[in-house]
């Protein structure tokens, strides 16, 4: 069984899974964001993803674009 946080200012329930997902996108969004090139690869693991392909995969169903995508339009 999941334990479910409560998010006050939003009045939402998330699981503690979510929540850890949303905590490294965060960071990888961060990460994109930085001047200088990092790998995709190199963000993936820093940001705790077990590989690239994972990353990518679950970075565009919540984010909405690639990546690379979001690191082009943050540019």
């Amino acid at each position: 069984m999941q334990t479910v946080w409560s998010v006050r200012s939003f009045g939402a329930k998330i699981t503690g899974v979510s929540h850890s997902r949303g905590m490294r996108l965060d960071h990888a969004r961060n990460m994109l964001r930085e001047p200088g090139f990092r790998s995709l690869s190199t963000i993936a693991g820093a940001s705790g993803f077990a590989d690239e392909r994972n990353f990518y995969r679950v970075f565009r169903q919540e984010v909405g674009m690639t990546p690379s995508e979001f690191r082009a339009e943050s540019a």
